[in-house]
């Protein structure tokens, strides 16, 4: 798929009119994000090709240490795929700093405790933006992660067409398995955020471009 550098440079532009222009630019990138990820956004683990590498990424830790509703259902989506046997190994992408923050251990429990064996777990350096953790898999790859292997990222539906939209950007080819989202009473806020979050993504990849 080639790098969406053309509507990428629009929404850029459409952001520089103002409040309006903002609105309206977030609304362009989220909706071609979302047209983009067609194809390549799974909600069966059956869908996925054999020995995959599940790139789980990381999201809100509560303050008592256990894992957000998001980072929860990411987890269980991640141990699902696995149960079904299609996954060879689950990379955790995310922050493991303070304790507040430890997106990775609470991932790594996790999955351990809905029986995925602590051998087939691998853990990315860490990082704290998803643009980031794209890009620690677009050259040489971590310890324990076939340069051949498929990579498929584990999110909810929203953020896996911006992880999409980010691989697409540093030609790394990938997919996404969406894990459960929001209560429908939270689709308003989420569709505010989700929005929001698509030009932060497209700011990260213009980003990115003007540093080649």
């Amino acid at each position: 798929m080639k790098r969406p550098r053309r509507w990428l440079a629009t929404a850029g532009l459409t952001a520089l009119a103002g409040p309006t222009g903002v609105f309206g630019a977030a609304m362009l990138a989220r909706a071609a994000m979302a047209a983009r990820a067609m194809g390549r956004l799974h909600v069966s683990p059956f869908a996925l090709p054999d020995d995959t590498v599940l790139v789980l990424l990381g999201a809100r830790v509560r303050p008592d240490g256990t894992a957000g509703r998001a980072l929860q259902a990411r987890i269980d989506a991640a141990a699902a795929a696995f149960a079904a046997g299609t996954v060879r190994t689950i990379l955790l992408s995310g922050d493991h700093g303070a304790h507040r923050w430890d997106e990775v251990g609470v991932m790594r429990r996790g999955l351990i405790t809905a029986g995925v064996p602590p051998g087939r777990i691998r853990v990315a350096a860490p990082v704290r933006k998803t643009i980031d953790s794209v890009r620690s898999l677009r050259g040489e790859r971590p310890a324990g992660v076939p340069e051949d292997a498929p990579i498929c990222f584990v999110t909810q539906r929203g953020h896996a067409e911006r992880t999409l939209f980010l691989a697409d950007v540093a030609g790394l080819p990938a997919r996404c398995l969406v894990a459960d989202g929001p209560d429908a009473e939270d689709s308003m806020r989420e569709s505010l955020y989700e929005a929001a979050g698509a030009l932060y993504a497209v700011i990260d990849a213009l980003a990115g471009e003007l540093r080649r």
